[in-house]
């Protein structure tokens, strides 16, 4: 770094922390949730945890929870926020991420709502994109909830990801996309490190090592998008060839299985010995209601023609 004055407002410390409760999620849809504990003060929290089920079940999301749920829930407990994103609504290229696209047909309206009626409800979304300087200055104020690809994050002291994130660079290979929220909670400007808790992990504050300043972290540039999508979709077409390779081989077994002739001969044969066994049984069972038929008219005859009756 040539010179972190670039890095930091005029006044603002070069290094600091945000002390926080851990919370760790519970189950694998509720990372979101975990932050929003994270930031409550101690009584709310206990408020929330003693009531977990039914304020899922009343704010709407259930299980599936996105970024517009969970300012609801800071402001149900008065946290004053602003939400930045760069698509208000569901964003139509989510669409192609099979991350989003098995939950966005039942979300989506949902989602779309709770947008609309954001403002009204005193929840303040802003269309915008952070840089890294917008980052570190809102971190003397308060922590950060934030949504990553849980496949880019890493950390510096557990190495966590450390080693496909080193590859990544000498290799630069697409990387599937995996939302995750984390609590941005400080930073060190001279190590170039940012401080996160992450919910996946016990209580322990994670060291991520931050790029140039000018990086957006909460959006790609256009051109990144585009790759970004184009790598979506190629995983897409290739699971769907795999998928059709697969139907056209069980296909070819099965006509190959059916194409040979002792096969077809045995099922012939099979057949014919059922239809046999078949006939032989009815006329069996026939000859059997005719006896007993018999047998029934005589004893009937036996019957009225008797002293004793």
């Amino acid at each position: 770094m040539s010179d972190t004055a670039d890095f930091i407002h005029n006044g603002q410390p070069e290094r600091m922390q945000i002390q926080l409760n851990h919370a760790t999620q519970r189950y694998n849809w509720d990372c979101g949730i975990s932050c929003v504990l994270m930031v409550l003060q101690k009584h709310q929290r206990q408020t929330f945890l003693n009531h977990f089920t039914e304020i899922c079940k009343s704010e709407g999301f259930n299980k599936s929870t996105w970024t517009i749920d969970l300012c609801y829930l800071l402001r149900k407990f008065n946290v004053r926020h602003i939400f930045y994103t760069t698509t208000l609504g569901v964003h139509e290229g989510y669409r192609w991420n099979s991350f989003y696209n098995h939950i966005l047909t039942k979300d989506e309206n949902r989602i779309n709502t709770r947008f609309k009626n954001a403002k009204a409800k005193g929840i303040f979304v802003q269309k915008a994109s952070l840089t890294m300087d917008d980052i570190l200055g809102h971190l003397v104020n308060g922590p950060i909830i934030i949504l990553t690809n849980a496949k880019m994050l890493s950390c510096d002291v557990c190495k966590f990801n450390k080693i496909s994130t080193e590859l990544r660079k000498c290799i630069p290979w697409p990387t599937s996309y995996q939302g995750h929220y984390v609590v941005l909670c400080g930073y060190d400007i001279h190590t170039r490190k940012v401080f996160y808790r992450n919910p996946s992990f016990g209580d322990q504050i994670v060291k991520l090592a931050k790029g140039d300043h000018d990086t957006q972290l909460s959006r790609m540039t256009q051109c990144e998008q585009d790759t970004y999508e184009m790598h979506v979709r190629a995983a897409n077409i290739v699971r769907a060839g795999e998928s059709l390779m697969k139907l056209v081989s069980d296909i070819k077994q099965y006509l190959i299985l059916n194409d040979f002739p002792s096969v077809n001969e045995a099922i012939t044969q099979n057949s014919k010995l059922f239809r046999t066994k078949q006939a032989e049984c009815d006329q069996k069972l026939m000859s059997l209601r005719d006896d007993m038929a018999a047998d029934l008219y005589d004893l009937e005859e036996e019957y009225y023609s008797s002293i004793n009756k």
